[in-house]
């Protein structure tokens, strides 16, 4: 049984499953209370088109309707209840949203807090990207990165404090000695990330942040994102080491990228 039918067969289990639509999301609340629901209601969906729009616009996506299922699951439900087919049900719990691919869609623990919008706003960047074929190509430094920026730049009650977040991690790195190089993070793969420990994640998504704040920097102008579009061409072309690919997208030679990104840490 294929995971995504394995999954509908365990959503057989709640007949009442009520249907949230906050574009460009359609959500589908299970086992969520009246109060839950809506809380999800007044989530507001002007952050989530704008973050939506940047999407389109930073990739250079053709801006044909893009609409994202969601499951979302009640606090009520432990994660020894979730289905094994989730695989990553772990992660649910701690990030509070994932994508998942096999479902086309993505899950989210309903508990009531401002991360909440913050992980619909990053969780949306996957889901995009992904379902546009533009996820696989990218090393998980730049999605990742990107989806942290679009956080910092698109949620009102967040985008600051993820910036500084991301500043305190690379400081962290910085004095421990874990800074890595551009080399170094755009050649760790989603394997190791998910074997990572907790503070080693942070760090990585961290940095990744800070890279692609330096990339979008390199725009033409002021919140000109499509230099990231740039990147994603190169990668996509394939056939050369990320590290030339990304100079080549950038126009600039390995130490300039290497020596912006490391500013961007505040090194």
């Amino acid at each position: 049984m294929t995971t995504r039918l394995a999954f509908r067969a365990w959503l057989l289990r709640f007949p009442g499953i009520k249907i949230v639509k906050i574009p460009p999301y359609r959500l589908c609340c299970i086992s969520c209370t009246r109060t839950e629901i809506a809380w999800l209601r007044a989530l507001s969906s002007r952050v989530l088109m704008d973050a939506r729009a940047l999407i389109l616009r930073a990739f250079g996506i053709a801006s044909a309707p893009v609409k994202v299922r969601a499951y979302v699951l009640g606090p009520s439900l432990s994660a020894a209840e979730l289905p094994s087919c989730l695989g990553r049900a772990s992660a649910v719990v701690h990030k509070r949203a994932v994508w998942a691919p096999p479902l086309r869609a993505v899950v989210l623990w309903a508990k009531e807090s401002e991360k909440t919008q913050r992980s619909l706003v990053h969780e949306l960047a996957h889901a995009i990207l992904d379902m546009k074929q533009m996820l696989r190509p990218l090393p998980p430094a730049i999605y990742e990165g990107f989806a942290m920026m679009l956080e910092h730049r698109c949620c009102d009650d967040g985008g600051q404090w993820r910036l500084s977040w991301a500043r305190k991690g690379c400081r962290l790195a910085l004095e421990r000695g874990h800074l890595q190089s551009v080399d170094e993070l755009l050649s760790v793969t989603t394997t190791e990330l998910s074997a990572s420990t907790r503070y080693r994640t942070a760090v990585f998504y961290a940095q990744a942040m800070m890279l692609v704040r330096f990339l979008v920097s390199l725009g033409r102008a002021d919140e000109d994102w499509t230099m990231l579009a740039e990147v994603a061409r190169a990668f996509r072309a394939g056939g050369e080491d990320r590290g030339v690919a990304l100079c080549r997208a950038c126009g600039q030679d390995a130490a300039e990228i290497e020596g912006g990104y490391r500013a961007s840490c505040g090194a």
